[in-house]
């Protein structure tokens, strides 16, 4: 029973662990591609790898150029038809955007789906004051492809 108990613990354990792993794998493979995909349009483009999470400062996902044009964005892919952002994210990314002299925008990627850039305004709040965007709505935003 005993040697039961620390194999499902185990397991679980592990398993949690994969979990984490892939999700956050999957948010970074997303962020390289709006790079890839920026870099095409002629901007210098880099990943904040500390961003989210990983600090208490307010970071944003990628931070790209073009001598003309400066924007803070904000990544976020989902599987699902609706993305969810925390008011506190949205909140972080305008203050870095104002302090840095950048536009702020959140660049979305649905599956099967294009990434699609969007302004603050473009999202949707929640009653409790986070903000959403559906699968329905991205054609409002501009579509992000290379070239």
């Amino acid at each position: 029973m005993y040697i039961l108990f620390i194999f499902y613990f185990i397991f679980f354990y592990f398993s949690g662990e994969e979990l984490k792993i892939s999700y956050s794998k999957k948010g970074t493979n997303t962020e390289r591609q709006v790079v890839k995909l920026f870099e095409q349009k002629g901007y210098a483009a880099t990943r904040i790898p500390a961003s989210g999470g990983a600090t208490k400062s307010d970071r944003p996902d990628i931070l790209c150029g073009n001598g003309h044009d400066i924007y803070a964005i904000e990544v976020k892919s989902s599987k699902k038809d609706t993305i969810y952002i925390r008011k506190e994210q949205i909140h972080e990314l305008i203050r870095f955007a104002y302090k840095f002299g950048a536009k702020p925008l959140i660049c979305v990627k649905f599956n099967r789906k294009p990434h699609t850039l969007l302004t603050v305004n473009q999202l949707s709040q929640t009653k409790g004051g986070n903000y959403r965007i559906k699968k329905t709505e991205i054609q409002q935003g501009t579509i992000l492809n290379g070239k």
